[in-house]
């Protein structure tokens, strides 16, 4: 396989990402022309609707030419514990310094704001680096879904079932890929690493389970501790059901067969927790209705009252 500038580790960590982002803020500035035309001459609910149609169409159109740009080999364990371990790093680290960045923006903000027009303009700037720095971190969230979906197809997973597993079953989908070795491992890697520590950092983990499994628990925490204690259970979770799948049919055979009821159960799973969640979120928007009518009522029965 020919090596190119887009089969590279950082084309998949920072090229396209920042690509992503360039290019969602090059839409959004053609957005908001349609719809100054629309709110100067309609306004309204109108207005409204039209960039909100437009603002969707902008994102499915930059997340379309991000897959497009990423390359479309299917991913080896070798690549695939590489780039998920450097994605998976870098964008904990990347939310956990814009968080820090958030806490500390508001008094710059309040002098840009007493700055008169010098200051608009710097807000500006600084809005759009902040925008692009925002759908940086989004680009690269997908681009390691894309990445998992790669390695998913490599074990033959078939396409439906991958992408219904998304998003609660996707865990049961890609953790075997990082865990399990190969069957047939290609000679040279689809990714290739030119970084001689990070290149034997990855030959380290890939070159016994016991160093896989380690590799893959401090992944978990780490990214577990900055994205949340849930993310934690999940991943856990996943990953003891694969577990106690393989180690139940064996691992080649659980391998050759890892697209059949293996990956429909994710699908079922992922399905019944899209509708617990949704029957969930119903009940509670319905409560916070409920109180807020009733907190109505009781303004209203007060008011008369008192007149």
């Amino acid at each position: 396989m020919s090596e190119n500038k887009s089969q590279c580790l950082m084309s998949w960590i920072l090229w396209r990402p920042l690509k992503f982002a360039l290019t969602l803020l090059g839409l959004g500035i053609a957005v908001m022309i349609p719809y100054e035309i629309v709110s100067a001459t309609i306004g309204g609910a109108t207005a409204l609707a039209t960039l909100l149609i437009l603002s969707i169409a902008a994102i499915v159109f930059a997340t379309y030419l991000l897959f497009h740009r990423l390359p479309h080999d299917n991913l080896d364990r070798y690549s695939f514990v590489a780039l998920e371990n450097a994605q998976a790093y870098v964008l904990a680290l990347a939310v956990f310094v814009a968080m820090l960045a958030i806490m500390q923006a508001q008094s710059f903000l309040i002098s840009l704001a007493m700055m008169g027009t010098a200051g608009n303009v710097i807000f500006v700037l600084l809005a759009a680096v902040m925008f692009v720095a925002y759908a940086y971190l989004v680009g690269l969230s997908l681009a390691n879904v894309y990445a998992k979906f790669r390695r998913g197809r490599a074990m033959n997973i078939p396409t439906w079932k991958i992408i219904c597993s998304i998003p609660f079953g996707f865990n049961l989908i890609w953790i075997p890929g990082y865990i399990l070795p190969d069957e047939k491992a290609p000679k040279t890697p689809v990714i290739p690493i030119h970084a001689a520590w990070y290149k034997n950092l990855t030959n380290w983990i890939v070159s016994r389970p016991s160093h896989t499994i380690l590799a893959f628990a401090i992944l978990t925490l780490f990214t577990g501790f900055m994205f949340g204690i849930q993310t934690i259970f999940w991943t856990c979770a996943a990953t003891l059901l694969f577990a106690m799948w393989a180690s139940g049919v064996g691992a080649k055979r659980f391998c050759k067969n890892i697209g059949g009821a293996y990956a429909t159960v994710a699908v079922v799973l992922n399905i019944i927790m899209i509708f617990a969640v949704s029957v969930i979120t119903y009940r509670q928007i319905s409560q916070i209705s409920a109180y807020e009518n009733m907190a109505i009522t009781v303004t209203d029965t007060t008011q008369n009252t008192n007149q």
